[in-house]
């Protein structure tokens, strides 16, 4: 791929510099302009990490077929199919003595009863005074 566009991940030269001028006792703002090549330097080799990561799943992601046909959307029936397994799970997996829809109903009954309570329309249990 030798497009215009693509970035070259070296960082420039003038922020290569040397730890051996911390040790040199230089002035404070010769060691905070040293600690600010540093840290750009890490930042330069974090970006070049990242450009390759990038590659690496672009590279993986490109087996995938439909490209030209279907676009970013190829990936489309494999979202669809991991939502319908978590769904599934959600339903059907117990954990504990409960599912997830369990738990739902439960709260959902607790806070309308709540409302209710909040609202007077059910009074609190117990003897009345008459």
């Amino acid at each position: 791929m030798s497009h215009q566009w693509k970035r070259n991940i070296d960082p420039p030269p003038h922020f290569r510099t040397s730890w051996a001028l911390l040790l040199t006792g230089q002035s404070e703002q010769r060691l905070s302009d040293v600690a600010v090549a540093i840290f750009v330097r890490r930042a330069w080799e974090l970006r070049a990490n990242m450009y390759r990561r990038s590659q690496t799943i672009k590279s993986i992601l490109s087996f995938v077929p439909g490209k030209q046909r279907f676009g970013v959307y190829r990936f489309l029936p494999v979202f669809f199919c991991i939502g319908g397994v978590m769904e599934w799970i959600m339903i059907n997996v117990r954990i504990g003595k409960e599912t997830f829809y369990d738990v739902y109903r439960r709260k959902r009954s607790e806070r309308e009863y709540q409302e209710k309570v909040d609202g007077g329309l059910i009074g609190m249990t117990g003897t009345a005074p008459k």
